[in-house]
């Protein structure tokens, strides 16, 4: 209901709490240090929400953002009473502009309105919350990003973020963020990438940002250092190429030297180096994709022209985890002391691995896998995971490097200490020498001859597949690519 006067106008609406003692939001009593509710914010609630939040009400420091209230505190307020409020003439003129001002420069998404967004759509949009994007921004100086209409810190960040997240063309993100044309998200992008490369990388990626001592202690998981140490306390890697498809190039040497063989495309192959839990150590490259680029001649490359300065890091009798594909660098790893797992390889005329070089495989791929999980993290971010237009290609590197930076940050470990640790190790060790009891009962029963086949029929088999329990499966399975 309303009533008039000639000066005022009266409005039946809902009223917060008012009290110096107690908080408006959570309704507790007060305690230091306590933050006065700005204007901004009661405009707000009551413009958005129909709340009034008196003058002078208070609330806690932890419902508050650099002095406003937080997204989580503006929905948490809820009215204490209704009661009629007065509105003089100059209240609803500054109300309506507010409002005017509010239609008028809406946009479809907008980062800088503290209130649009919730965390849900900060993740859906970016991969990361608010708070999170809050910390990335405290590492940024203010004169690193330009502050404008456009160009906000936080909108800037949150446009490469979305670039990365969901993989859309400038055009469409102009378009999802109300900037003009896709020239100023093209600027846009390029300032957040040099920002973020310069003050935030660094503290979360690369080999000068970590020591080596910190990787074993704090990123190495058990069950590696029981199976590969041997009461020794080396550092361990895991090593893998993994690939960016790109478009194909006009120009015919490129062309040539990104054209894989194997996969048939054009791409260039980045080398990723993770911890045992799946911390992201080091990425190095880009690199062409030919056939003089293969993992182990990538590696050597690595190693001779000591990127990242990785010969003082790495350290006699420490681990490298590679795959077959490395075997060609095994003799300059050998030259350095380094040791190294790998799956093993037939023998001359040998058609199947024995037992010992069967389990020796299975131990390295059961802590290998962390670094195809990892690539796999990388690649949620669609902008890798599809064909990379020529013209971002000098900006793939810092955005690799941007991406496993922020996967170090928030992202929790792939292998976490578990109680049923011991007994796997011990099975497995149990297992290790043990002979192939399926395989001997076939040969001295001769029934690895084709001709001592028979023909069933699947509705007449008597075995069923057995039913498992969860802690069988786990056991039975390596991990979680989340």
């Amino acid at each position: 209901s309303t009533s008039t006067d000639r000066s005022s106008l009266k409005l039946t609406v809902e009223v917060a709490i008012a009290s110096n003692s107690q908080c408006c939001v959570c309704r507790i009593q007060l305690n230091p240090p306590a933050v006065t509710v700005k204007k901004e914010d009661r405009d707000n609630m009551f413009v958005k929400r129909n709340i009034v939040i008196p003058k002078g009400s208070r609330c806690c420091k932890m419902h508050t953002v650099n002095g406003f209230l937080s997204h989580e505190a503006f929905s948490a307020i809820t009215a204490y009473k209704i009661r009629e409020e007065p509105f003089d003439f100059n209240h609803n003129m500054d109300t309506m502009q507010k409002l005017r001002t509010m239609v008028n420069s809406k946009k479809h998404i907008n980062f800088d309105d503290g209130f649009s967004l919730s965390d849900l759509d900060y993740k859906n949009l970016t991969g990361f919350t608010r708070a999170q994007h809050d910390h990335i921004l405290s590492y940024i100086p203010s004169s690193a990003l330009k502050n404008s209409v456009n160009r906000s810190p936080r909108c800037s960040v949150a446009c490469l973020l979305m670039k990365l997240k969901l993989g859309l063309s400038n055009s469409v993100l102009a378009s999802m963020l109300g900037i003009d044309n896709k020239r100023k998200v093209s600027d846009i992008i390029h300032s957040a990438r040099l920002a973020l490369s310069q003050y935030f990388v660094p503290h979360y990626l690369g080999l000068a940002h970590i020591s080596r001592q910190e990787i074993i202690q704090k990123h190495t998981s058990s069950i590696a250092t029981r199976l590969l140490t041997e009461n020794r306390n080396p550092c361990i890697l895991v090593l893998d190429g993994t690939y960016f498809y790109i478009q194909k190039s006009r120009n015919n040497m490129v062309q040539r030297k990104t054209f894989n063989l194997y996969k048939n495309r054009s791409l260039v192959k980045p080398m990723v180096v993770v911890s045992t839990t799946g911390y992201i150590v080091a990425i190095f490259g880009p690199f062409f994709s030919d056939n003089n680029n293969n993992d182990a001649s990538i590696l050597k490359h690595i190693i001779t022209n000591n990127y990242d300065d990785i010969l003082n890091w790495i350290e006699e009798n420490d681990i490298l985890i590679l795959d077959r594909g490395f075997r060609d660098s095994l003799g300059i790893l050998k030259s350095l002391g380094i040791d190294v797992a790998m799956p093993s390889f037939l023998g001359p005329k040998q058609k199947q691995f024995d037992v010992q070089q069967a389990n020796n495989s299975r131990f390295v791929t059961m802590l290998r896998w962390v670094v195809e999980s990892v690539n796999c993290r990388i690649k949620r971010f669609k902008w890798f995971n599809q064909v990379i237009p020529n013209s971002s290609l000098p900006s793939i590197k810092d955005f690799m490097m941007i991406t496993a930076a922020l996967l170090n940050c928030f992202h929790t470990p792939m292998v976490n200490p578990s109680i049923d640790n011991d007994a796997v190790i011990t099975r497995m060790n149990s297992l290790r020498t043990k002979s192939n009891e399926l395989q001997n009962y076939l040969i001295d029963h001769q029934l690895t001859r084709n001709s001592v086949w028979d023909v069933i029929e699947l509705d007449h088999v008597a075995v069923t597949f057995p039913k498992l329990s969860l802690d069988e499966i786990r056991t039975l399975t390596l991990g979680n690519s989340s």
